[in-house]
């Protein structure tokens, strides 16, 4: 699933700290490839929702990204399906 930047009103959340992508490989790394690294749940699946310019954000940005997270979850992935 792609994600979506709230704060720049694009469909690049890349995230330019990599904060995010640091948290989202702590969470979600896939273990048992010998790799070296495991994350907290390797079956998660992950959509980034950026709504942080910079080293500020709006609430309201943040508001609009959790529900369009949570309209994305109902709908269910673009398989049709969200485990």
């Amino acid at each position: 699933m792609h994600g979506y930047d709230f704060g720049e009103n694009d469909a690049n959340p890349q995230d330019g700290g990599n904060h995010g992508t640091h948290v989202s490989g702590t969470i979600a790394a896939q273990g048992n490839n010998g790799i070296g690294v495991v994350g907290v749940n390797w079956r998660s699946k992950l959509m980034a929702l950026r709504f942080i310019v910079g080293n500020s954000g709006f609430t309201s940005d943040a508001v609009e990204a959790r529900g369009s997270n949570m309209d994305t979850v109902r709908r269910g992935s673009d398989s049709g399906r969200l485990t």
